[in-house]
């Protein structure tokens, strides 16, 4: 069993415990002024309650252990599914970009080569308009030194009557000249590049499928085109048509 315990002030055992001090007492401290009107309880009945005080403590205690660990066990689930959607959502994120990049890329390519193409072509019809002239630049010089020649010769009369004829042949040729003024198409090169690649990575994600946003984006695109002084012919889906 337990060994005995001794007051400290009396010698004595310590039978009681007093409730109202939280402390084990004597007999001879039960009866002093110090404990008058305190509540008092046997050694082994004090045990035996705050037994019973402490188990109570202890099921409080493992009901709430059990329910921190099944709270514990929901939070690395939802952790475990937070860090999954985020793969998936990076994965989707990467893959919608990937597409939009290389729609933009294309686009790129496509005005990339309309501008070459544009370009040839004009410079095409300037520099072979550039070679007529120059071609003309050496009629003429042969005309000159051919009119020379006959102004030194002694024939007056001869150059008389030719006189009109030269005149005649020279203007025709400089009437046939002009130059080529012809630009490159701002409207579809400097333009609202933007609106037009959004129109386009639209359709190519979500083909014939009107979106929420898409009266809005056609009247922005519209009204940006016509800033540029370039006309955008929009061609509704059949499912936009079908909404009005």
């Amino acid at each position: 069993g337990r060994q005995p315990l001794y007051c400290s002030l009396h010698q004595e055992q310590l039978k009681l415990f007093c409730e109202t001090d939280g402390e084990l007492i004597c007999g001879i401290c039960r009866d002093g002024r110090r404990h008058k009107y305190h509540h008092f309880f046997p050694v082994n009945e004090a045990v035996e309650m705050y037994k019973g005080k402490l188990k109570a403590s202890m099921d409080g205690a493992t009901r709430r252990k059990l329910t921190v660990l099944r709270m514990k066990s929901e939070q690395q689930q939802k952790i475990s599914q937070l860090r999954e959607q985020s793969s998936s959502l990076h994965a989707h994120i990467s893959f919608e970009f990937a597409r939009m990049h290389r729609v933009l890329s294309e686009r790129e390519q496509r005005l990339i080569n309309e501008l070459q193409d544009a370009e040839e072509r004009i410079l095409s019809q300037m520099q072979e308009n550039l070679q007529r002239m120059q071609d003309m630049l050496d009629s003429m010089e042969r005309f000159l030194r051919q009119l020379q020649t006959r102004m030194e010769q002694p024939d007056i009369v001869a150059l008389i009557k030719e006189e009109s004829i030269w005149n005649r042949r020279f203007a025709d040729k400089q009437d046939t000249l002009d130059v080529v003024d012809l630009e490159l198409p701002l409207g579809v090169f400097r333009g609202p590049l933007q609106y037009m690649a959004w129109r386009e990575m639209m359709e190519a994600i979500s083909p014939g499928r009107p979106t929420l946003h898409s009266a809005l984006f056609r009247r922005t695109v519209v009204a940006a085109s016509a800033r540029w002084g370039r006309r955008v012919r929009w061609r509704r889906s059949r499912d936009e048509e079908c909404q009005k």
